[in-house]
């Protein structure tokens, strides 16, 4: 498992606490195993397969890319739920925690290329104020993470297009704070294997 404190070490001791690093590289653990679960590949290889209308063949003979990640809640909302995705490259392989109560996983997959996508879950922050959690990642050109937090506001007509911009833009780590609602996201995405793997924090 390449963890993330030997990772671009300047880049995440800039943005993530130690408490933050230490969840972040058990996070990853987890991933790491969906992403070399039989199951996982399978469910993949016959999703891609459907998706692209592949016959047996092709699709035996077919290189599919996965991404499984882990998310937790540390918020004090019992749970998250989802309130908005985004798709822009692959599949869903397993739907994202919904609702999002401590610890939940997801995995999806493409063929021949990347996997971009995102989610933004609900919830109350410690106020009690309705906030978002967004989170976007891509596997295609380089790994990418991006977040952003809030009132919830914030997030219900969302600019899908400067999300995939900012999302392009960043790098292999995540870290967002609201200061009005005392919100925050800490990620990561690491190569793994058999694809890659990323890690969520949720907090407020």
């Amino acid at each position: 498992m390449a963890s993330i404190q030997c990772e671009r070490k300047e880049e995440v001791a800039a943005q993530l606490s130690c408490e933050q690093k230490a969840t972040l590289d058990e996070l990853i653990k987890c991933a790491e195993k969906t992403l070399v679960s039989e199951d996982i590949a399978n469910k993949s290889r016959a999703i891609v397969a459907e998706k692209e209308c592949l016959n047996k063949a092709d699709a035996a003979a077919a290189r599919v890319s996965a991404v499984a990640g882990v998310l937790t809640n540390q918020t004090s909302s019992v749970s998250l739920a989802v309130f908005g995705t985004k798709q822009w490259a692959g599949y869903p392989v397993t739907n994202f925690p919904d609702p999002l109560e401590s610890v939940g996983p997801f995995a999806q997959a493409a063929l021949f290329g990347s996997v971009k996508g995102a989610v933004v879950y609900g919830g109350k922050n410690r106020a009690g104020v309705e906030c978002g959690w967004l989170l976007a990642w891509s596997d295609g050109t380089g790994r990418k993470i991006y977040a952003e937090c809030g009132p919830r506001s914030k997030f219900n007509n969302i600019d899908w297009n400067r999300i995939e911009k900012n999302l392009d833009n960043s790098g292999i780590i995540a870290s967002a704070n609201d200061k009005e609602t005392g919100t925050a996201v800490y990620a990561t995405i690491l190569g793994a294997s058999v694809g890659s793997a990323v890690a969520a924090g949720y907090t407020g």
